[in-house]
């Protein structure tokens, strides 16, 4: 499994939520893909924690992310100033759809954030909606 994997997985949950769709709107038209280069983060060794705490709804997808971490571009905002190093070695996020990942939106951002502190795992589905540059939703 790959990043198509993980896009598949994320387009089938966001179809299967009205209340995403009616927020952010459907899912980006297929088109061309960015390039991502891949960036690992510590968090990352926690993602079999988020596997096995995984709800139905969500098992496809947090499996997909499982298996194609290596292949993601795991990032953080924050730095050591910000938090403390502990926070960071805990903290780190992927975008699927958006400004950054491979699927280009300048409308919505889709991906996920880890939050590790010390074998508690919190994995959370991040959807941000962005205006259009002309202001539409």
């Amino acid at each position: 499994m790959g990043a198509d994997a993980i896009l598949a997985a994320t387009r089938a949950l966001v179809e299967r939520l009205p209340q995403v769709i009616a927020f952010a709107g459907p899912w980006p038209e297929e088109g061309p893909r960015r390039r991502i280069e891949p960036a690992f983060l510590p968090v990352c060794a926690a993602l079999a924690e988020a596997e096995q705490g995984a709800t139905a709804l969500t098992r496809e997808l947090v499996s997909a992310v499982v298996q194609a971490a290596p292949v993601l571009r795991w990032q953080q905002t924050y730095g050591a100033g910000d938090f403390g190093p502990a926070f960071l070695r805990g903290y780190g996020w992927s975008e699927f759809a958006g400004l950054r990942g491979p699927v280009p939106s300048d409308r919505l951002a889709i991906g996920v954030l880890l939050l590790w502190r010390g074998g508690d795992l919190a994995a959370k589905s991040v959807i941000l909606d962005r205006p259009s540059s002309s202001g539409a939703r």
